[in-house]
Protein backbone atom coordinates (compact mmCIF):
# COMPACT_ATOMS: atom_id res chain seq x y z
CA UNK A 1 0.00 0.00 0.00
CA UNK A 2 1.33 3.42 -1.09
CA UNK A 3 1.43 6.30 1.52
CA UNK A 4 0.45 8.97 -0.30
CA UNK A 5 1.65 11.75 1.74
CA UNK A 6 5.33 10.81 1.96
CA UNK A 7 5.07 9.55 -1.92
CA UNK A 8 3.63 12.89 -2.83
CA UNK A 9 6.85 14.51 -0.55
CA UNK A 10 9.28 12.04 -2.35
CA UNK A 11 7.88 13.28 -5.75
CA UNK A 12 7.65 17.08 -4.96
CA UNK A 13 11.36 17.01 -4.00
CA UNK A 14 12.47 15.09 -6.94
CA UNK A 15 10.52 17.12 -9.26
CA UNK A 16 12.36 20.44 -8.19
CA UNK A 17 15.40 18.54 -7.59
CA UNK A 18 14.92 17.92 -11.50
CA UNK A 19 13.91 21.54 -12.39
CA UNK A 20 17.51 22.64 -10.51
CA UNK A 21 19.17 20.74 -12.90
CA UNK A 22 17.52 21.33 -15.82
CA UNK A 23 17.96 25.37 -15.07
CA UNK A 24 21.72 24.53 -14.07
CA UNK A 25 22.18 22.96 -17.34
CA UNK A 26 20.55 25.64 -19.23
CA UNK A 27 22.63 28.30 -17.51
CA UNK A 28 25.80 26.51 -18.04
CA UNK A 29 24.86 26.45 -21.80
CA UNK A 30 23.94 29.84 -22.14
CA UNK A 31 27.34 30.82 -20.75
CA UNK A 32 29.23 28.89 -22.76
CA UNK A 33 27.46 30.46 -26.04
CA UNK A 34 27.87 33.62 -24.68
CA UNK A 35 31.46 33.43 -24.04
CA UNK A 36 32.17 31.62 -27.25
CA UNK A 37 33.89 33.96 -29.79
CA UNK A 38 33.78 33.81 -33.65
CA UNK A 39 37.59 32.76 -34.97
CA UNK A 40 38.71 31.96 -31.42
CA UNK A 41 39.21 28.11 -31.88
CA UNK A 42 40.76 26.13 -34.36
CA UNK A 43 38.02 23.58 -36.53
CA UNK A 44 38.70 20.36 -33.89
CA UNK A 45 37.69 23.20 -30.65
CA UNK A 46 35.15 23.93 -33.13
CA UNK A 47 33.79 20.39 -33.70
CA UNK A 48 34.70 19.68 -29.85
CA UNK A 49 31.92 22.31 -28.54
CA UNK A 50 29.04 21.76 -30.80
CA UNK A 51 29.56 18.08 -29.53
CA UNK A 52 29.25 19.06 -25.92
CA UNK A 53 26.69 21.67 -26.91
CA UNK A 54 24.59 18.73 -28.62
CA UNK A 55 25.16 16.66 -25.54
CA UNK A 56 23.64 18.80 -22.76
CA UNK A 57 20.55 19.51 -24.95
CA UNK A 58 20.19 15.69 -24.93
CA UNK A 59 20.54 15.92 -21.46
CA UNK A 60 18.20 18.54 -21.30
CA UNK A 61 15.60 16.88 -23.23
CA UNK A 62 15.91 13.94 -20.98
CA UNK A 63 15.50 15.93 -17.59
CA UNK A 64 12.42 17.48 -19.34
CA UNK A 65 10.71 14.09 -20.50
CA UNK A 66 11.79 12.65 -16.82
CA UNK A 67 9.78 15.74 -15.37
CA UNK A 68 6.70 15.61 -17.20
CA UNK A 69 6.96 11.89 -15.82
CA UNK A 70 7.43 12.87 -12.68
CA UNK A 71 4.70 15.48 -12.73
CA UNK A 72 2.23 12.43 -14.01
CA UNK A 73 3.25 10.49 -11.19
CA UNK A 74 2.35 13.23 -8.75
CA UNK A 75 -1.53 13.48 -10.47
CA UNK A 76 -1.78 10.34 -9.86
CA UNK A 77 -0.50 10.06 -6.42
CA UNK A 78 -3.66 12.77 -5.96
CA UNK A 79 -6.32 11.10 -8.07
CA UNK A 80 -5.38 7.44 -6.45
CA UNK A 81 -3.76 5.85 -9.36
CA UNK A 82 -0.39 5.55 -8.48
CA UNK A 83 1.31 2.63 -8.39
CA UNK A 84 -1.12 0.57 -10.88
CA UNK A 85 0.42 -0.06 -14.37
CA UNK A 86 -1.38 2.22 -17.03
CA UNK A 87 -2.20 -0.92 -19.29
CA UNK A 88 -2.94 -3.64 -17.21
CA UNK A 89 -4.19 -2.62 -14.32
CA UNK A 90 -1.96 -4.41 -12.12
CA UNK A 91 -0.03 -3.10 -8.81
CA UNK A 92 3.54 -2.08 -9.99
CA UNK A 93 5.90 -3.41 -7.20
CA UNK A 94 7.27 -1.26 -4.50
CA UNK A 95 11.15 -2.20 -5.42
CA UNK A 96 10.24 -0.92 -8.62
CA UNK A 97 8.64 2.27 -7.81
CA UNK A 98 11.85 2.74 -5.35
CA UNK A 99 13.91 2.72 -8.44
CA UNK A 100 11.70 4.92 -10.87
CA UNK A 101 9.25 6.70 -8.56
CA UNK A 102 7.59 8.06 -12.03
CA UNK A 103 7.11 4.39 -13.18
CA UNK A 104 3.59 4.42 -14.96
CA UNK A 105 3.86 0.79 -15.76
CA UNK A 106 4.96 -2.97 -14.32
CA UNK A 107 7.70 -4.05 -16.01
CA UNK A 108 5.89 -6.89 -18.07
CA UNK A 109 4.14 -3.89 -19.92
CA UNK A 110 7.03 -1.34 -20.02
CA UNK A 111 8.95 -4.39 -21.77
CA UNK A 112 6.05 -4.71 -23.91
CA UNK A 113 6.61 -0.88 -24.55
CA UNK A 114 10.16 -1.21 -25.69
CA UNK A 115 9.76 -3.82 -28.25
CA UNK A 116 7.31 -2.47 -29.62
CA UNK A 117 8.84 0.96 -30.16
CA UNK A 118 12.10 -0.65 -31.41
CA UNK A 119 10.15 -2.77 -33.73
CA UNK A 120 8.47 0.69 -35.09
CA UNK A 121 12.12 2.19 -35.46
CA UNK A 122 13.49 -0.76 -37.57
CA UNK A 123 10.19 -0.61 -39.49
CA UNK A 124 10.47 2.94 -40.15
CA UNK A 125 14.40 2.86 -41.24
CA UNK A 126 15.39 3.38 -44.77
CA UNK A 127 16.27 0.24 -46.53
Amino acid sequence: MVDTESTLQMLQALQEKIVREIDRKEDSLHDEIETAQPGDDDQADVADAIYERGKTLSLINNLRERLLNVEHAIQRVEDGTYGTCEMCGVEIPEARLELIPEAALCVNCASKMETSIRRHRLASEPS
